[in-house]
């Protein structure tokens, strides 16, 4: 494997990279710079007769190679001293047509290095002109050289069968130190979100036991599907999930540790490819979350007292990279969690409120102002936000005689949240704060 670093680069029309945090890194002790890497890169097959089974046992080998050039976002700390030498190396989500990811995370930001890796050939160029329109509620974005062509004219992708040996050698160059300031990389955690959380099932099952470049992995809101590995099967409908996806769980023989984040959303289609927790493997499911916030407004009003979901996974996740981070360094594994329960492969459990039973419970959920779901019974992307309905005065009362009241219930739900490790402590302080907030609007006396 030769490949070329260039950079950090410079210039281009709008004068900084894409997926900048939208932190204060300076005040952070933080700098970002952004590399070109150049190469060759393989794209694999499944060996001989094998296929790409639901035990995630795939045995996969070199199909052919073709050059690329992509680009890497780095985000490290400025001093050597305050780096703790792990490196979180992020596949960047392309399902809304650009790039989606960045190191917006408190965790990340307290001595990690992070790198946003362009692996996939839509965050660079964009959809296909066959690819049916975006149907989700993100910001509309460009891709990269839309975005800025003067400063990523130069990169070039050629598909998707080989983002996997290109995000195998953008690892490499991290754990090189020439990207990192001289930062030294004792340690490397893979991750994924979403669609880039399939592709990295994927590089677990199939290119991990060929290559074992990366510590540790943590695929989030991933529903127990992996990218296919080679080209798109002919005649295949643009809206046939088939296309590019196949049903399969984390394969259970890899002795690096796998830490899954999911939210509801994703309950009902991860369901069928849940394992146990084991020596190297925890799944953590957050219960009424949403597969992610929406941002861009909805075309039409909600019925029914239904809003937007406004809950989020995301500080669950902070605790989990800290937790993987700990299982590195301690050798204590990430704690065990409970999941969301089932009435059968096909309905969740719902308690008298319609809030989902079990699973990691969000203060939202253990102090309950609203119904919470994680999937919106639209079809397509539009399922992926979720929905709520605030609790009528009626249904307030009973749980909280006052606003005190419901703020006490609120912080004791932090507290037993972060009793279980999947909140990190610096974010118990700021997390209660948020009862008095919402506590204004409450109809309580």
């Amino acid at each position: 494997m030769s490949t070329t670093i260039s950079g950090p680069i410079t210039g281009g029309a709008q004068g900084r990279p894409w997926s900048l945090p939208q932190a204060d890194l300076a005040s952070r002790g933080y700098v970002a710079e952004e590399f070109f890497l150049e190469g060759t890169a393989t794209r694999y097959r499944a060996k001989g007769d094998a296929s790409l089974s639901p035990d995630g046992r795939w045995d996969a080998e070199p199909d052919g190679t073709a050059d690329f050039r992509t680009r890497l976002l780095v985000v490290r700390p400025a001093d050597r001293a305050a780096a703790n030498g792990t490196a979180v190396v992020q596949w960047l989500n392309v399902t809304a047509g650009y790039d989606l990811g960045t190191a917006d995370d408190e965790e990340l930001l307290s001595g990690y290095v992070w790198v946003g890796v362009s692996a996939q050939k839509v965050g660079i160029d964009g959809f296909p002109p066959e690819a049916p329109p975006y149907g989700g509620r993100q910001a509309p974005m460009p891709p990269l050289k839309v975005w800025d062509f003067e400063r990523y004219a130069s990169l070039v992708h050629p598909g998707d069968p080989y983002s996997f040996d290109i995000f195998t050698q953008a690892g490499a160059a991290v754990r090189s130190g020439q990207l990192t300031g001289g930062l030294p990389i004792e340690r490397m955690i893979a991750t994924g979100a979403s669609q880039s959380g399939a592709r990295l099932t994927t590089y677990v099952n199939a290119v991990h036991p060929l290559v074992g470049l990366y510590d540790a992995f943590v695929p989030t809101i991933t529903g127990g599907s992996g990218s296919l590995l080679g080209d798109i099967p002919p005649n295949t409908p643009t809206t046939d999930p088939s296309r590019r996806m196949t049903r399969t769980r984390i394969r259970d023989d890899i002795t690096e540790p796998v830490l899954i984040v999911n939210s509801e959303c994703e309950a009902l289609a991860m369901y069928p490819a849940r394992r146990d927790d084991d020596d190297t493997f925890r799944f953590w499911e957050v219960a009424g979350a949403p597969h992610a916030v929406a941002v861009a407004a909805a075309k039409t009003p909600r019925e029914g007292g239904r809003i937007d979901n406004p809950l989020t996974y995301r500080p669950v996740l902070s605790a989990g990279y800290a937790a993987v981070n700990r299982w590195l360094v301690e050798g204590t594994p990430a704690p065990s969690q409970p999941r969301i329960e089932f009435a059968d492969d096909s309905t969740i459990v719902r308690d008298s409120y319609g809030n989902a039973v079990g699973g990691i419970r969000l203060p939202e959920m253990g102090a309950p102002i609203a119904e919470y779901h994680g999937r919106d019974d639209a079809t397509g992307l539009m399922a992926l936000y979720g929905w709520a309905r605030p609790f009528t005065q009626e249904e307030l009362r009973p749980l909280y005689r006052s606003r005190e009241a419901y703020i006490q219930a609120f912080r004791t739900a932090v507290d037993d949240l972060a009793a279980t490790g999947a909140l990190r402590p610096e974010d118990v302080g700021d997390t209660k704060d948020r009862a008095e907030k919402v506590a204004v609007d409450l109809d309580l006396d």
